[in-house]
């Protein structure tokens, strides 16, 4: 695992630096991505990457900063294409966990992992109110016309994370986790990069009127201690 934190992390391993921040911050490194959790794992590879900011790196091993499970979720209505984090967005519990489709300043995000929940909303009126939205309980994407052939493409950073994939991916009722997909492609997602991602449907006939989507990114974020 050394060469995953560089001279440093050796350094720790070995017992040098014991008595500096860094050496003692790195050693906890190297027993974080040892653990189980393969988000953490690939996290602490982003680390290292040169695409990763180096004064989070510095945070990070200054024990500044920590790494903590995140969901990072939407909520929008379901249409023929649905765009699912927009620049728009202000943070609301129980509609979205970003501002402006970005992460805030000085953090950053790998994704492991992908839900997609349908949200159907009782409404008073024509349109339903953000309270209604919120009061909606949500359900398992399987089940809803067309919940197989739907395609989702989710970027960061303009890059594609992933492209065109076919919804049955979250069709999977025997899995612990309903309506997930777990990447075999892990994805650091920065501070600075617009996060989008659009949902198109093969058809709309059928989908009941106010049904709405719910889609949350999992994975490992480092925030602020």
């Amino acid at each position: 695992m050394e060469e995953l934190l560089g001279v440093q992390g050796k350094k720790a391993r070995d017992g040098g630096n014991k008595g500096s921040a860094i050496g003692i911050a790195t050693k906890k490194a190297v027993q974080f991505a040892m653990s189980n959790s393969s988000s953490r794992v690939a996290f602490m590879q982003f680390m290292e990457s040169s695409e990763f900011d180096a004064s989070l790196r510095e945070k990070i091993l200054k024990n500044d900063a920590r790494l903590a499970d995140s969901m990072i979720y939407s909520v929008q209505k379901l249409e023929s294409v649905t765009k699912m984090f927009l620049s728009s967005d202000v943070k609301s519990i129980g509609l979205t966990n970003l501002d402006n489709n970005r992460l805030p300043k000085g953090e950053a995000f790998v994704v492991d992992g992908i839900t997609l929940l349908r949200l159907p909303v009782t409404a008073s009126g024509a349109t339903p109110t953000a309270d209604e939205i919120k009061k909606a309980t949500s359900i398992a994407w399987k089940g809803i016309t067309g919940d197989a052939t739907a395609v989702l493409t989710l970027k960061a950073h303009k890059r594609e994370i992933v492209s065109d994939l076919p919804c049955y991916a979250f069709i999977n009722a025997d899995n612990v986790q309903v309506s997930h997909y777990s990447l075999e492609n892990p994805r650091l997602i920065k501070d600075e990069g617009e996060i989008e991602a659009e949902l198109m449907m093969p058809t709309m006939s059928g989908v009941p009127a106010n049904t709405y989507v719910m889609l949350i990114l999992t994975g490992t974020r480092v925030i602020p201690k």
